[in-house]
């Protein structure tokens, strides 16, 4: 690639960029948007869900533009065009022509993960940024054999897992890379891999001590896959997450992607191809890995997100291997597959961009949860009418929730920022650790509910009449956008804290819920369960799937 070539993509980047920001300002921020957020008001070492990485990204956006929504949205387009960027470098390491770097371009920008990703920031998209730059590093390491570009290998390796742990499988794909390839499997007896994995153990460090500092808790997290669900259920999960990949990198492409890596694979053209084969591990590595885990526990498919940057890169080779080893007539199919599958991403991008007008278009046969536009809006005006609530009716009670999404988001929209802190009780998450009820306290709780077609079922409503010397619940609330309940809260004035929810409901568990869903199980006096039958078990997974999954559909009245 000459240098004018590398400055119109770099002019192009910038263009796009600039595009995003001006959707982004579209967009409502988002409460796990506004939960990273929270972080980067809170620095440390380490945080309970994943590493400080995203808490420093957008704190360095925020110190440059104040808690604005231009800071988050920044920090988002700005990781993702990089991790573009890096991208193309590395189309350049597998001397690509520059057709296939276009097609390269568009797949980064269309693809829908992507397209929508880069608009959010989230710890995936600093996690995304080193994975790209890893890519290129490895790439060019398998060129160069130099020492400078090992060692960025392992820098990278170590600031992509403190922005997110699944930066591991990274790490594992360069290994069995390693280990399979014959030229790369000396280098474990090299004195440079113990300098890189020393270099790594350096960079991740910070939350290496805040582990030491906290139980070690983010183990716990990691092994309960915490972040963004990951919860253990023996309903079909492998289903949704793969029909979620064929969603989020659209289905002919989806297909067309795995087509080539598996074609590769047995072509005897690509075996010595070591950057080809090195592709082929980190692409397949992290579906494979979620594919095997969802057999057991909920997996989203954003999670493999990071393997679509090395698949682009092997759709784009394709087309020019096609160009190259195979006849013409499979080439062409090949080419139109892939520019069919780009249309399609397109076609998925542009029903979500107008997602607001189809739903009016069809009113009453699609619901407005699942159309962004509305799933996600509401939330300011949700937190400006509890604000007003307090203001009129509690100006001396301090405002509080239980979820960590509702305190981050109500965080943002009140004036001035002020820290609102969550209950968390039932849950576990980086609210934990910050400050929360106060004996004799006197708290504003509200819960905002984000999908209005199932029931508002709070599983703490039972517990607070113990732990709170008096409690007035108000009716519930809807926020109405184009007609569309797109929220619905309540609020409880909750006077006196009197004690922790824990002893609360383990007391429930012993009466009411007990006989209500657990007949067979018996509770000794140390406190600890005592299964006598089948039944116990399959009453504890009812008493999960109704009180822990928000189970409990109802009919939507408002449509």
């Amino acid at each position: 690639m000459q240098r004018n070539e590398l400055s119109i993509w770099v002019f192009f980047l910038l263009l796009v960029s600039i595009i995003r920001l001006l959707m982004a300002n579209f967009l409502p921020v988002l409460p796990d948007e506004a939960y990273y957020w929270t972080w980067s008001q809170n620095l440390d070492f380490s945080y309970y869900d994943q590493g400080p990485g995203v808490a420093l990204w957008i704190w360095f956006f925020v110190s440059l533009f104040g808690n604005s929504i231009v800071s988050l949205k920044l920090a988002s387009i700005i990781t993702s065009s990089l991790s573009l960027f890096f991208c193309m470098l590395s189309s350049i390491e597998l001397q690509t022509s520059k057709v296939s770097r276009f097609i390269l371009l568009l797949l980064g920008i269309f693809i829908p993960g992507f397209f929508w990703g880069s608009l959010v920031i989230m710890h995936d998209s600093v996690l995304l940024l080193f994975w790209s730059i890893g890519i290129y590093f490895v790439l060019r390491y398998l060129r160069t054999n130099s020492l400078f570009d090992f060692i960025i290998i392992f820098i990278c390796l170590g600031l992509g897992t403190l922005a997110k742990h699944t930066m591991v499988l990274f790490a594992l794909a360069l290994l069995l890379f390693a280990i399979f390839s014959k030229e790369q499997r000396r280098i474990f007896i090299q004195p440079r891999f113990i300098l890189g994995i020393l270099v790594g153990f350096i960079v991740i460090s910070p939350m290496i001590y805040w582990n030491q500092l906290h139980d070690w808790d983010q183990v716990e997290a990691i092994l309960n896959l915490r972040s963004s669900g990951g919860q253990q259920s023996d309903r079909i999960t492998t289903a949704s997450y793969l029909s979620g990949l064929l969603l989020t990198i659209s289905p002919i492409l989806c297909l067309t992607l795995y087509g080539i890596c598996f074609y590769l694979i047995f072509a005897k053209s690509s075996n010595n191809n070591l950057k080809v084969n090195f592709l082929i591990w980190i692409t397949l590595l992290p579906l494979v890995f979620f594919l095997i885990l969802s057999l057991k526990k909920e997996i989203q498919a954003n999670w493999v997100f990071p393997s679509f940057l090395s698949g682009i890169l092997l759709i784009s080779y394709g087309w020019d291997y096609s160009e190259k080893s195979l006849s013409a007539k499979t080439s062409k199919i090949i080419h139109s597959t892939i520019g069919i599958g780009i249309g399609l991403a397109i076609l998925m991008n542009s029903a979500v961009f107008f997602g607001k007008e189809i739903s009016v278009a069809f009113r009453g046969k699609i619901e407005p949860y699942f159309t962004p536009q509305y799933r996600f809006a509401g939330y300011k005006e949700a937190i400006l009418a509890i604000q007003k609530f307090q203001n009129e009716n509690a100006k001396d009670y301090e405002l509080i929730s239980n979820k960590y999404q509702d305190s981050s988001i109500a965080s943002w929209y009140l004036e001035g920022n002020p820290y609102v802190p969550s209950m968390n009780l039932l849950q576990k998450n980086q609210f934990s650790y910050y400050p929360s009820i106060q004996k004799g306290g006197n708290y504003l709780l509200f819960h905002i509910q984000e999908n209005t077609c199932e029931k508002s079922f709070v599983i703490y409503k039972p517990s607070l009449e113990y732990m709170f010397e008096k409690v007035e619940q108000f009716p519930e609330q809807d926020i109405i956008l184009d007609g569309y309940v797109v929220k619905r809260y309540q609020i409880w004035k909750l006077t006196n804290f009197k004690k922790r929810w824990e002893p609360v409901f383990l007391d429930l568990l012993q009466t009411t819920l007990l006989d209500l869903f657990l007949p067979t199980l018996t509770i000794p006096k140390d406190g600890k369960f005592t299964p006598d039958s089948k039944d116990t078990i399959k009453g504890l997974e009812m008493f999960y799937d109704l009180y822990l999954s928000k189970g409990g559909s109802e009919e939507c009245s408002a449509y």
